[in-house]
């Protein structure tokens, strides 16, 4: 316990035999003296500790999820992505940030060339209904991506990403085959 010899304001946190984490603070005084003060942070620290649990369980889940993700919050920004969202939409992530407007978003997605001014506002427009959407876009590269939007409690949509490209194509050949035997 050094820090109680110096003259500074220092904080310091000591975990205890008991396993108790106690926050020390000593503050000195003009007289000479000091205050010290302890606190009790245990439950705080196992808090803290279970909220960096939960959300490294979260991200996992979110970076091994076959779909393209992307959440958007009551003011239509974007707070979170996964990396399937920026691959299926062939999208630069260093471009995008978490916090930034959805119609940022969509504005790179423009200048980039993947979405159409008229397609991005139509999209837009999607985002400030309270109401589940789906829709299929087209990739520059040439894959065909269905978007579902759903609502979240409070504001804000959860938008899903899946490649559905191959199941077009195979739409493709049956309808021609239809009309190929008619």
């Amino acid at each position: 316990l050094d820090f109680l010899s110096n003259d500074d304001l220092t904080e310091i946190e000591v975990t205890a035999p008991s396993g108790r984490i106690v926050h020390v603070r000593k503050a000195p005084l003009v007289d000479g003296g000091a205050v010290m003060t302890l606190t009790d942070i245990s439950a705080r620290k196992r808090a803290e500790s279970a909220l960096h649990e939960k959300t490294a369980t979260l991200e996992s889940v979110l970076e091994s999820m076959h779909e393209g993700l992307n959440v958007t919050d009551a003011d239509g920004n974007c707070v979170a992505f996964n990396s399937r969202f920026f691959e299926l939409l062939e999208l630069p992530a260093r471009h995008f940030r978490t916090g930034m407007p959805l119609s940022e978003v969509l504005d790179i997605q423009i200048e980039i060339g993947a979405y159409e001014p008229e397609d991005a506002r139509r999209r837009l427009a999607l985002e400030a209904h309270d109401k589940p959407f789906t829709f299929e876009r087209e990739t520059p590269g040439g894959s065909v991506i269905e978007v579902r939007g759903n609502p979240m409690i409070g504001g804000g949509h959860v938008m899903t990403y899946v490649d559905v490209t191959a199941r077009k194509r195979y739409e493709e050949v049956l309808t021609q085959a239809r009309d190929d035997a008619e």
